[in-house]
């Protein structure tokens, strides 16, 4: 998928995330990392998603449906890579709507690891002002 100009490639990311995906700060053992991450049921959407990005990996994961007795598979888009986050972060964000709040707070996590290293008092209070349930999500 080809777009015509930068703005419509960050909007159409920006709206992916927004409706289909989440962003979050994830404690690893020894470090905080950024993660975004989108879920859809269409390889060719993620596939088409990924070339927009670049450096974004696949991987496919099998659910039961509530309620039912079949499975589903799903596939998920995920960046761990905090540099190109660190880069990409700021250019969506102008666009987002449900997200907005979260990216800031993802924005200014990825500036404390970069500045700070490791770890940051300010790190642990963007984890807890997340409001993670059981999985990530908004």
């Amino acid at each position: 998928m080809r777009f015509p100009c930068e703005d419509a490639k960050c909007a159409w990311i920006a709206c992916t995330l927004d409706s289909e995906g989440t962003l979050y700060l994830k404690r690893n053992t020894h470090n905080w990392q950024v993660r975004f991450e989108v879920y859809n049921n269409n390889l060719d959407f993620l596939d088409a998603l990924q070339a927009n990005i670049g450096h974004a990996k696949i991987r496919r994961t099998i659910y039961k449906v509530k309620g039912s007795p079949s499975v589903k598979q799903r596939y998920i888009l995920w960046i761990g890579s905090q540099q190109l986050l660190r880069e990409l972060l700021p250019k969506i964000l102008p666009y987002l709507i449900i997200k907005r709040k979260r990216c800031e707070l993802m924005i200014e996590a990825l500036k404390l690891k970069e500045k700070s290293g490791r770890s940051s008092p300010r790190l642990a209070e963007i984890y807890g002002l997340q409001g993670l349930r059981k999985s990530p999500s908004g």
